[in-house]
């Protein structure tokens, strides 16, 4: 499998928990009334805390564009310092791996003998679409994010609370006005904007109403005409610490469509971990 093709799955996996009980959410619930801003703070303040977590097993199984693959791996994560993955094909042998860093993103293809580092900004161009290291932990540990805020460090709309859609739910909606998204239009097409800033975002997160968890997120680029919906499922409880073990995510743009489910078991949190990631010398660079 060569590196370049996990350039798409990185925006996926960005684009990662099984000794463990499940969470029933009782879903009739009634929700209690809280501001949005009360919904937004215990949602934060319920995200996973940890020093080092390890995923033991990981699978994952996507279709770009009517094909499917499948493959399985493991994953470790340092918080707010960096991610590895390590991904095997048959009877285990390890064919890629990949580490990303506050900075950048390195790819090793064993099979190849070939390894390639990339930066966020040359990832977001190719992908499309901006993306950093926040931006891909908040995803794989269904941590509360603000699409452009992780962006841009501000926001013009902020989250607000959506009380009548979906009662089961509690809803934080930034959603963008007709008016604010023809203003934003034109700026955007007046001035000298590079491609992978070019976007106006609609984001809506869906929020079990009993332990304040994510349950969905939507969040669709209406400037670029795509949409992505991500789904936690399966929540499971290790001792304080509640994660997904199921993530779905379907992305559709013009020009592609993919869709992954990602299953996590054999989670152990740690004080510490090693990110083990040396290159052999005789492993050939590839530009990007």
């Amino acid at each position: 499998m060569k590196i370049s093709k996990f350039l798409v799955l990185i925006f996926i996996i960005s684009t990662l928990f099984a000794c463990s009980s499940s969470v029933d959410f009782v879903r009739n619930e009634k929700r209690l009334k809280l501001s949005n801003k009360e919904i937004a703070k215990t949602v934060i303040n319920n995200s996973i805390k940890f020093k080092a977590l390890k995923v033991k097993r990981m699978k994952v199984i996507y279709d770009f564009n009517g094909k499917k693959t499948s493959f399985n791996g493991s994953a470790r994560f340092i918080s707010d310092s960096a991610i590895w993955m390590s991904f095997n094909a048959a009877l285990g042998i390890e064919v890629v791996r990949i580490r990303m860093a506050k900075d950048s993103v390195s790819f090793m293809d064993r099979y190849h003998k070939q390894y390639s580092v990339i930066s966020y900004e040359k990832l977001s161009d190719k992908i499309g679409t901006k993306v950093n290291f926040d931006l891909v932990q908040s995803f794989l540990i269904a941590k509360l994010m603000n699409y452009e805020q992780a962006i841009n460090h501000s926001v013009v709309h902020k989250l607000r609370y959506n009380k009548n859609r979906y009662s089961n739910y509690h809803v934080l909606s930034l959603m963008s006005d007709n008016k604010y998204i023809r203003k934003k239009k034109r700026f955007i097409n007046s001035k000298k904007i590079p491609k992978s800033n070019r976007r106006v975002f609609n984001q809506e997160v869906f929020i079990y109403p009993v332990t304040f968890n994510i349950h969905k997120v939507f969040i669709t680029d209406i400037y670029n005409n795509w949409n992505i919906n991500i789904s936690y499922d399966n929540y499971k409880k290790y001792e304080t610490k509640l994660l997904p073990s199921i993530i779905n995510l379907d992305f559709k743009s013009k020009k592609s469509n993919l869709k992954c489910n990602i299953k996590y078991s054999g989670i152990q949190f740690e004080d510490s971990l090693s990110i083990p990631f040396r290159i052999p010398k005789k492993y050939k660079r590839i530009k990007q």
